[in-house]
């Protein structure tokens, strides 16, 4: 039924809606009911399959897993010519700490990802750290609070807010590179994201930035600006 065009399904369910109606459900006939119900979830399940189906589809597992790969690859990419192998960084996620599920998913792809972007597979992860789902500054300062030891970089896989320069990071004699992803959030419109993004860029506050644009991530850079 795969090959038959959408057009001609809808059409046959439709009818099958009607027929069953008519002469079922207006005669009292209980199967008429059922056919009708029928009917309508084959029409409904279709038309939503096709909804997400092509460039609307829902990700598979396997797009998920590759595209939060992409994401950390990216990430890395920005901050690999500012830093050395080995390097300790300070990771700012959006999961959950007690969704423990959603994260054992999630890291290996970063892991991997961010190996592959900053081509360095000894990287250290200093610490991973929650902030929420829309952090302020003083969530990421409180996140770095009492942290020991140098880092030698920050990656955040949430959007920095714009007075992200008030970071307690920017108080070091050494600040740590910074690499972020932008998306928009609910009732954002896009150039209120690239604006922040610019701004940090231009004002040498982050090395780098990946903004998520419907289904496509673009890595922007001092040299290449939103």
């Amino acid at each position: 039924m795969a090959g038959i065009p959408f057009w001609v399904r809808a059409v046959v369910l439709f009818i099958g809606i009607v027929l069953s109606y008519v002469l079922g459900v207006r005669k009292g006939a209980a199967w008429g009911k059922a056919l009708v119900a029928l009917f309508v979830l084959c029409l409904v399940g279709m038309v939503l399959h096709r909804a997400f189906s092509a460039r609307g589809r829902l990700p598979s597992h396997d797009e998920e897993a590759a595209g939060e790969r992409t994401l950390a690859r990216l990430l890395g990419e920005g901050l690999k010519e500012h830093l050395k192998p080995g390097s300790r960084i300070f990771i700012f996620s959006g999961f959950d700490p007690e969704l423990e599920g959603e994260m054992i998913y999630t890291w290996p792809h970063w892991e991997k990802g961010l190996a592959e972007g900053l081509d360095d597979p000894d990287w250290q992860r200093v610490a991973l750290y929650w902030t929420g789902d829309e952090p302020a500054v003083e969530d990421f300062s409180a996140g770095l609070a009492g942290l020991e030891g140098q880092i030698d970089a920050v990656i955040s896989f949430l959007p920095l807010p714009a007075d992200f320069s008030r970071c307690s990071i920017y108080q070091l004699a050494e600040r740590p590179k910074v690499a972020a992803y932008f998306y928009l959030g609910e009732h954002q419109e896009r150039l209120e994201v690239t604006e922040v993004i610019r701004q940090l860029l231009e004002n040498g506050e982050i090395e780098a930035a990946v903004f998520r644009e419907r289904l496509s991530l673009t890595l922007y850079t001092p040299d290449k600006l939103p």
